[in-house]
């Protein structure tokens, strides 16, 4: 799209004769199809937006726009007045200098998801659905949804230019089960970034539809999970989501400037055990929260945030990387145009070790073994851990037993995450969205390998 690019190199001028001591622009076009499918209806969406998030920073007071509306007489005019307005803030910000690059790629695929035909993806979701609800009587709902997304460009006046096309491809699959008044849930989810259409050709679709709902008829029959403190044992899933949700979101580092973080003064200090690295990793190759440069032109990379226990790094926009005289981590993320840019994650998971589920289990007399992640509450002020597994396992004598149903794990991460005694060398990355409280989401995924914990406060879910 040459004539976006021309008016962004306007925008551009604008921002060089104003004066300002820097400006960005980033133009985004989203077109994304949508389809889900339950026991009740069936919703088919698709469409396309597109608009510029223009922004500068004057007199140390940073000033944005959003523009859905794209004729260039528009863009241009909203430019000028955009440098032009009067500092209000006491508080000034300031802004670390990049050097400027250039990257262009489209990413390749084999299948472009803009080239399916509805149709063939409208199929697609009915037959995941009817596999999912045919598996068993029992199962009484269930939901299959399938989700693509592409583009965005982006250009400053340090001279950075950047713009990319990848499609984006997600499946979530539901199933509910019920026996009398008992309802249990089950699901698997599949995302990548720069993967086309034949993302969905390598899954295996029956045998993840068989898997939940499978995995939710077995439920139904689960015993109820023992309470107290015990010692457990975590899938990836489950490692993921205290990455992200009881543990990453304290290191965002607006909320570190906010004193709305408990880890604001633990930089350089031990928070876990020395078996744990955790990082956050916006490169890692096709994962759904990749993406080569954030929504302020940052190249894309790994940073490890906590080192063999060490607490190393927070996560940084170009504005709170600043205030600490640092680089940007690359993690100023928006939802779209239209959305302010926070400090959010990406791909965000602890580093494996060499450790078999077996090795983890053969220690414990008496403990319980969580599967699958269902949800979890973030604390970043406190530092509280409350996240839910699907399901699990009662450890007895170092051997997997019962089934359990739904298990919850509370306390305070710091203390979980001291008390990680061993690491797994299994592996495995899980796709989701993350909102900054309950709005502006973005792509993420969290993961990584099994953890065992010394002990930790368990109950049914």
């Amino acid at each position: 799209m040459p004539e976006i690019s021309a008016v962004l190199e306007k925008v551009i001028r604008i921002f060089e004769k104003s004066g300002v001591e820097y400006g960005d622009v980033r133009f985004d076009s989203s077109t994304s199809t949508g389809i889900s499918k339950n026991v009740a209806e069936e919703n088919f969406a698709s469409g396309s937006i597109q608009g510029y998030h223009i922004r500068v920073l004057r007199d140390s007071e940073w000033r944005a726009i959003s523009l859905s509306e794209v004729e260039e007489r528009t863009v241009l005019s909203s430019a000028k007045k955009l440098t032009k307005f009067s500092p209000t803030l006491k508080e000034k910000s300031s802004y670390s200098k990049l050097k400027p690059w250039t990257f262009k790629k489209r990413y390749k695929c084999r299948k472009d998801p803009a080239g399916v035909d509805l149709e063939e993806k409208i199929k697609l979701v009915r037959e995941l659905y009817e596999r999912l609800k045919g598996f068993d009587e029992r199962i009484v709902n269930a939901g299959a949804r399938y989700a693509d997304d592409i583009v965005e460009y982006f250009m400053n006046t340090e001279g950075s230019e950047l713009h990319y096309r990848a499609p984006v491809i997600r499946v979530v699959l539901v199933s509910f089960a019920k026996l009398g008044k008992n309802v249990q849930v089950d699901h698997v989810a599949h995302g990548g970034f720069g993967l086309g259409y034949e993302f969905i050709d390598r899954l295996d679709t029956e045998e993840d539809c068989r898997a939940a709902s499978k995995g939710a008829v077995e439920l139904l029959n689960a015993d109820r999970a023992p309470s107290g403190k015990l010692p457990v044992v975590l899938d990836a899933e489950m490692a993921g989501l205290i990455a992200h949700e009881s543990f990453g979101h304290g290191l965002e580092a607006d909320q570190v400037l906010r004193n709305r973080s408990f880890l604001s003064d633990m930089l350089g200090k031990k928070v876990a055990s020395n078996l744990v690295t955790i990082v956050d990793n916006s490169s890692y190759e096709s994962a759904y929260g990749s993406y080569p440069f954030d929504d302020e032109g940052v190249r894309s990379r790994k940073n490890t945030l906590v080192e063999r226990g060490i607490l190393k790094n927070f996560l940084h926009s170009r504005e709170t990387a600043s205030s600490f005289n640092i680089a940007s981590t690359g993690n100023g993320r928006a939802e779209s145009f239209s959305h302010k840019i926070f400090v959010r994650m990406s791909n965000t998971y602890f580093e494996k070790r060499e450790w078999k589920l077996e090795e983890m289990l053969e220690d414990i007399d008496y403990g319980v073994y969580l599967i699958k992640g269902s949800h979890g509450m973030e604390d970043p002020l406190g530092g509280g851990l409350q996240i839910s597994s699907v399901k699990g396992c009662l450890i007895e004598h170092g051997k997997l037993t019962k089934l359990l149903r739904s298990i919850s794990l509370s306390g305070n991460v710091l203390e979980l995450l001291r008390n990680v005694d061993a690491v797994g060398g299994d592996f495995k990355l899980d796709s989701g969205t993350c909102g900054k409280g309950f709005e502006d989401f973005v792509r993420v995924t969290s993961g990584g390998p099994s953890l065992r914990v010394k002990e930790a406060i368990v109950g049914g879910g």
